[in-house]
């Protein structure tokens, strides 16, 4: 009687270890699709914000943002404070491109940018900034949810 007794407990500690190296198993498994779930949506966001800035994205916006890099800080001031300014007409490519109108014409290597002008290269500037803002902003959040 006790061989087999001594079988059955045998056979029930090698059945209880084959359903704990399942067990351990299926849970690596499960932590595994969970990380490539979570790297595809991270790649699926990414791809969304990518197509929503490039959908957003203006060209008088981008020519405003690089028109006002080449700037002093005294002329950055000016335009955000819509003020009326003199630039070197080596500005006046990028200039042309950030406005709807044409730029006004130069007057001894400067040009004269009325209020009028520095508002609306102030107004292409907020746009821009405010369009990153947002792709940015549901970027962080949409990271912070899904982690």
């Amino acid at each position: 009687m006790s061989a087999i007794t001594d079988w059955v407990t045998a056979v029930s500690a090698m059945v209880s270890a084959i359903g704990v190296v399942f067990a351990a198993r299926q849970l690596q498994l499960s932590r595994q699709q969970f990380l490539d779930d979570h790297a595809r949506s991270r790649r699926e966001v990414a791809v969304q914000l990518f197509a929503d800035w490039a959908k957003n994205l203006d060209r008088r916006a981008t020519s405003a943002r690089k028109f006002v890099q080449e700037l002093s800080q005294e002329e950055v001031k000016c335009i955000f404070n819509s003020e009326e300014l003199s630039i070197d007409s080596k500005h006046a490519g990028r200039l042309a491109a950030a406005l709807r109108e044409s730029p006004p014409a130069e007057d001894g290597g400067k040009i004269r940018l009325s209020v009028e002008i520095s508002s609306e290269i102030r107004w292409q500037l907020v746009t821009y900034l405010n369009n990153l803002e947002a792709v940015l902003q549901r970027g962080t959040t949409k990271s912070l949810i899904e982690i």
